[in-house]
């Protein structure tokens, strides 16, 4: 599938068979091959095109363009929205944004940089841009990401 660059990052797709799409499920990459430092969701939700971009904006500006910065999502869903105080009917409403369905416990954001104070920081800073919970992760090769994130274990 070819996808269209716009301010920064692939925000949207080229060319989608369909103008709407209905939302499906999706599988989360969860295991890590390489050390680094990364972003993990901690809940199931969508994550818009635009915070995905002002995520990426933020990691640039704090590791001065250095550094290896991948994303593991793809905005392909359109999100449709029909204009206020408009009737009932007349079809599906206009693309309004473009998102990605992110799994509880995917990685969203992979970052290798030889700081790791400062890749930790940076990454914390990109993780108040998104509406999903997110948790700084650092990992050592082949480790496999746990979905469960739960700092305090109940005692019984």
């Amino acid at each position: 599938m070819f996808q269209k660059r716009y301010r920064g990052i692939v925000s949207r797709p080229y060319r989608s068979r369909f103008r709407v799409s209905r939302f499906v499920g999706v599988k989360g990459f969860r295991t890590l091959r390489f050390t680094a430092v990364s972003l993990v969701s901690l809940r199931s939700r969508f994550v818009l095109a635009s915070q995905l971009e002002s995520m990426r904006k933020v990691i640039r500006k704090k590791v001065k363009r250095s550094g290896n910065l991948s994303f593991h999502f793809f905005p392909y869903l359109s999100l449709t929205k029909k204009p206020s105080e408009v009737r009932m009917g007349k079809g599906k409403g206009k693309i309004k944004d473009w998102v990605s369905p992110v799994l509880a416990g995917s990685v969203l954001v992979r970052l290798f940089y030889p700081r790791l104070a400062v890749a930790k920081q940076a990454l914390k800073l990109a993780s108040f841009k998104s509406a999903v919970p997110l948790r700084v992760v650092s990992y050592n090769a082949g480790s496999v990401l746990n979905p469960q994130f739960s700092s305090k274990k109940k005692s019984s």
